[in-house]
């Protein structure tokens, strides 16, 4: 038998993170004049646009462009986990982990940090909660 107090704070939580989401979205609309974080694919893929003709554009492939490639994706983890919770998908969530530990897996390996690694721990588990081995 299912625990509903559990299922109840899960749900809970993510309503918490909805919430928030849209509140930073709305506080941004009010403070600049347009919605950021995106709050729906349309304003998602505009800003996907934006970034690639502000800053890859023209460039021609090699290490500095894929670094900065992966530097600019790392903002559209929230954007996932928000449409994860707002669906109640545990397939999307699962999706979500897998891409964005995996993407900052390969964003630490292409920046040399000069310190050791253990940093990366918290990735590695991350990458463990999805079998991602």
């Amino acid at each position: 038998m299912l625990n509903t107090s559990l299922n109840f704070d899960k749900m809970k939580n993510a309503l918490n993170y909805i919430k928030l989401y849209l509140e930073k979205s709305e506080e941004c609309f009010l403070k600049h004049g347009y919605y950021y974080p995106p709050r729906n694919w349309e304003e998602f893929d505009a800003w996907q646009n934006k970034r690639y003709e502000k800053h890859l554009k023209g460039l021609e492939l090699n290490t500095i462009s894929v670094t900065i490639y992966l530097s600019l994706l790392e903002s559209n983890a929230r954007f996932w986990y928000y449409l994860a919770f707002k669906s109640e998908s545990y397939n999307l969530l699962n999706n979500v982990l897998y891409q964005s530990s995996r993407h900052r897996l390969l964003d630490s390996a292409t920046s040399g940090s000069g310190t050791d690694h253990a940093i990366l721990l918290g990735i590695v588990l991350s990458n463990f909660s999805c079998n991602d081995f």
